[in-house]
């Protein structure tokens, strides 16, 4: 994990992106970066899942995979630990989840 502030932009919410999702023209910051590029399922949603324990309520987690079921299951876990989604974007097999760790 990495603790550098980092910015990103994403895409314009669409029939994948729910609404309160970020837009392409709004930036993102992560306080920390979890690289699960080339992990299969459930590994993503386990580590990510982990990783937000790990931190304090408020801060963001920038997890990346490459699993296509984890556009699914990331996005759900987060709401079902009380977590929520701030952006998601899935470009060439990759997707990124930035992720702010709720208070529970």
């Amino acid at each position: 994990l990495q603790a550098d502030w980092h910015w990103f932009e994403t895409r314009t919410p669409g029939p994948t992106m729910p609404q309160g999702v970020m837009s392409k023209t709004q930036s993102l910051r992560h306080d920390e970066l979890l690289d699960c590029i080339g992990q299969a399922c459930p590994l993503p949603v386990l580590r990510a899942r982990k990783a937000l324990a790990q931190m304090k309520p408020g801060k963001v987690l920038l997890v990346l995979s490459s699993d296509p079921v984890a556009v699914l299951d990331v996005p759900h876990m987060a709401a079902q630990d009380g977590h929520r989604l701030l952006g998601r974007e899935v470009d060439d097999g990759q997707s990124s989840f930035w992720l702010e760790r709720g208070s529970t």
